[in-house]
């Protein structure tokens, strides 16, 4: 035989002797009655607690078999922990010193079962309580005579591999929301440590479900240093189910909320480190404070990289890139003192939002009106923040928000923003900011002080060169032509439609101080040059102090108040208009009555009134004025026409008058009109009111001229009659219905005065002719030479027979007639 070959069966001799005798060594040492022995005592000693063993398997190679190990609940036989099978495998040479090592030890479907009660306390409180006390000596066992060789064997628990297989993780809580329980669950728990050691790291994995909700980690665990390194994933985690844990911390009512994260963790006492994703998915809550627009179906996302320093409750955020439905931002800095009043200093980062981005992440509730206005553009914000966060928004020390071409639909009009604002503490103020609408261009100057305070105060100056508002009219009146909605007579109001409110009142935080210059604006063909506006609000009372310009040949100028505390409003104010050419004005305003008053106005005007309706503006509108016409002329009208054909005297449709001047006194919706109108062929006197429902109800003491009284003589009416001193017909007319439809006819009354009048002066005239017929005037009985008499003698001049016989039958007449 080689000696290789004696070698070889040496070895395996001594093989087969250490394996029988790793054998005998098992049955010896390692043998049910001497675990049971060991273990469970030990077990129950410390725990406090009953723990059973249904059985024990050992063998040489597969180790030591536990069957249903269960540690109870401290005052009955429920399980408080249960493994089906553990398996604790022991190191081969140490039995051939008698003692057991072992080096792995495996737990087949643990359950664990923890209850929190009503009072706080645990179903294990008691455990932690026996653990704080001192171990009292162990009960003295008598060993079999088959142990007593091997009494000074023990167990030694250096365990190479730790696994943990389905195991489930029971969790009642009863003390949260009482007097409901609320149970959570962790199955499929797998559990597996490699090379377990106090003094060195150790690697460990550990996979489960929260839930229903899969939940991954593995990584590195330092006893000694207590310290981990780590990576973690949640898919899906149902955050709302633990919502009773902190519901009162939210403002509002959470229905909805799953979380899933990849994220990695350094963690030892002094510092935590942590960077990965986090998503929150389905969320759906509704808000305290917005009750009507409930979040439903958002998504946030988070890509983070951070530092936490417990001792110090120091978090530094290197970044935090952040996503709410499409909206994204980046986040950096350090927040101090988390344990009390946080003080942040962050910056925050948006860039280019695009503004249908932002609208569709919002509540369709509050996105729905502003939808239809079809926002575009972009904003780009640079935030600063530092301070206690007590502070509320005062924290936020310096921002730029950069308008991108910022639009909407508005009126037909799609205006344009482009600019920047940038706040430093509590002042804001503008940079470069334009509004465009169309081909028109302003500049416009903001700036506002206190703005985390009551009342804000702001500035806000515009100013153009050119501003063409027939463009802008044009855009609007588009879509209401094109639009196909029924036309004014054709809409009905249906009999559940809601009714409209006046505005107000308002309460707006705001004290605005404001200006608005235009050199030159365009409307309807008119020129308007050197616009200007002066305005204040202030503890919500607007005053309109300046707003002038120069049009249509003349000039205007108003003033008003506007008080913005009380439903409907109320306001008063005062109106100017200076030498305005009616013509184009007239066109401009009221295109249907174009080319039909001429004329330079000239308005003062008193107002007063309440109401943003129609109804209650004309019910409570108060005015009083002069109003005055120069060089007027009425071609065409409604009125003028129907004098004409109620005369029979075309002369009539086109009347001019040297001068048109009224005195105006409005009252709930009616004016009082009292008027002299004089001109070469006609004069009026109108008198009566005129409705702001266009409604006519006015006396017009006419007189027409001696050639037009003529000319209505020849056509057989009674001008001849009706005529005064110096030959002007008397007609006594009145107006009535509206001013697209009047309606003319005599004033019988005032007709039959007249008549009366006539022929009273004309019997008085006829008795005083020829019963005290006037003295024929000489050279000698002459003003001139009666005047000398009289600065010669110094008496004034008797009066003669006659004269006193005129006066007997003036005074006769006045006492009969009334005169």
């Amino acid at each position: 035989m080689g000696k290789m070959k004696k070698i070889g069966v040496i070895i395996g001799v001594i093989l087969i002797v250490g394996v029988i005798t790793g054998a005998v060594l098992v049955k010896v040492l390692i043998t049910p009655e001497r675990v049971k022995s060991t273990v469970i005592p030990l077990a129950e000693q410390q725990l406090g607690r009953s723990v059973t063993l249904d059985s024990i398997d050992i063998s040489l190679f597969s180790g030591i078999v536990l069957e249903g190990f269960s540690i109870k609940e401290r005052d009955s036989q429920e399980d408080f922990i249960r493994a089906e099978r553990a398996l604790l495998r022991y190191r081969f040479w140490p039995l051939l010193r008698l003692q057991i090592e072992v080096d792995e030890i495996t737990l087949q479907q643990p359950q664990i079962t923890v209850v929190r009660h009503s009072d706080g306390t645990f179903n294990f409180s008691d455990l932690l309580t026996a653990a704080d006390r001192a171990p009292e000596p162990a009960p003295t066992v008598e060993p079999s005579a088959a142990q007593t060789g091997a009494a000074a064997a023990a167990i030694n628990l250096s365990i190479a591999n730790l696994t943990l297989k389905d195991g489930q993780l029971l969790f009642i809580d009863n003390a949260v929301d009482a007097p409901r329980s609320h149970t959570y669950e962790i199955n499929q728990l797998q559990i597996n440590a490699r090379d377990l050691s106090l003094r060195a790291p150790f690697p460990i994995k550990l996979s489960c479900n929260i839930n229903g909700a899969p939940l991954a980690l593995s990584g590195q665990v330092d006893l000694m240093q207590s310290s981990m390194d780590a990576d973690l994933s949640v898919n899906k985690l149902d955050i709302a189910a633990f919502s009773p844990y902190f519901a009162s911390s939210i403002p509002g009512k959470l229905r909805s909320l799953a979380l899933s994260t990849e994220l990695q963790i350094n963690a030892a006492p002094t510092n935590i480190a942590s960077s990965g994703n986090l998503t929150l998915e389905n969320i759906s809550i509704t808000l305290d404070a917005l009750p009507d627009a409930p979040i439903a179906d958002a998504r946030f996302k988070l890509d983070y990289a951070a530092e936490f320093k417990p001792d110090a409750a120091h978090l530094h955020l290197s970044k935090a890139d952040m996503d709410y439905n499409g909206i994204k931002a980046q986040l950096s800095g350090t927040i101090r003192e988390l344990d009390k009043d946080p003080i942040m200093e962050l910056e925050l980062v948006t860039q280019n939002l695009s503004m249908a981005t932002a609208l569709a992440a919002l509540p369709p509730a509050l996105s729905a009106s502003a939808a239809e206005s079809k926002p575009g553009g972009a904003l780009s914000l640079h935030a600063y923040l530092k301070g206690p966060l007590s502070e509320g928004a005062a924290i936020l020390r310096r921002a730029e928000l950069k308008l991108h071409d910022l639009q909407a639909d508005a009126a037909g009009m799609r205006p344009r923003l482009n600019g920047q604002f940038i706040l430093e503490k509590e002042r804001l103020h503008s940079e470069d900011l334009t509004l465009k609408v169309g081909d028109n261009v302003a500049q416009m100057d903001i700036t506002a002080r206190n703005l985390f305070g009551t009342p804000i105060v702001m500035t806000h100056n515009m100013r153009a060169e050119r501003f063409d508002l027939d463009a802008i009219l044009a855009s609007a009146a588009t879509p209401a032509a094109t639009s196909g909605k029924l036309s004014q007579p054709q809409q009905q109001k249906s009999p559940g439609a809601t009714i409209p409110e006046e505005l107000g009142p308002f309460a707006i935080p705001l004290t605005l101080d404001g200006s608005i210059a235009i050199n030159q604006a365009l409307y309807q063909g008119l020129s308007i040059t050197d616009f200007s506006m002066l305005y204040r609000l202030q503890d919500n009372v607007l005053d309109i102090s300046t707003l002038s310009g120069a049009i249509s040949g003349g000039t205007f100028s108003q003033s008003a108040r506007v008080d913005l505390r009380q439903k409907g409003l109320s306001y008063s104010g005062k109106t100017s208009l200076k030498e305005l050419q009616l013509d184009p004005l007239v066109t401009a305003l009221v295109p249907e009555s174009a080319h039909t008053l001429f004329g330079a106005l000239t308005l003062d005007l008193n107002f007063n009134g309440r109401g943003t309706l129609p109804e209650t503006l004309k019910q409570n509108l108060n005015a009083t004025g002069n109003l005055k016409v120069t060089e007027a002329r009425l071609s065409g009208t409604e009125l003028t026409q129907k004098l004409a054909e109620f005369l029979n005297l075309s002369q009539l449709n086109d009347i001019r008058f040297d001068t048109c001047a009224a005195a105006l006194d409005m009252r709930n919706g009616l004016a009082q009109v009292d008027g002299n109108f004089s001109g070469s062929n006609l004069r009026v006197e109108p008198k009566g009111t005129i409705g702001l429902d266009e409604s006519l109800n006015l006396s017009l003491n006419a007189r027409l001229s001696p050639n037009l009284a003529q000319e209505l003589d020849k056509k057989g009416h009674i001008a001849g009659f009706l005529t005064d001193a110096e030959g002007w017909a008397l007609l006594p007319l009145k107006v009535k219905g509206t001013f697209s439809a009047p309606r003319i006819s005599l004033d019988e009354a005032a007709l039959q005065q007249q008549v009366g009048k006539k022929a009273i002066d004309t019997l008085q005239q006829r008795l005083l002719d020829k019963l005290a017929p006037k003295q024929e005037k000489t050279p000698e009985s002459s003003p001139g030479s009666t005047q000398e008499s009289t600065q010669e003698t110094g008496t004034e001049p008797q009066p003669t027979e006659q004269d006193a016989a005129r006066k007997l039958i003036d005074d006769a007449f006045k006492g009969i007639f009334g005169k």
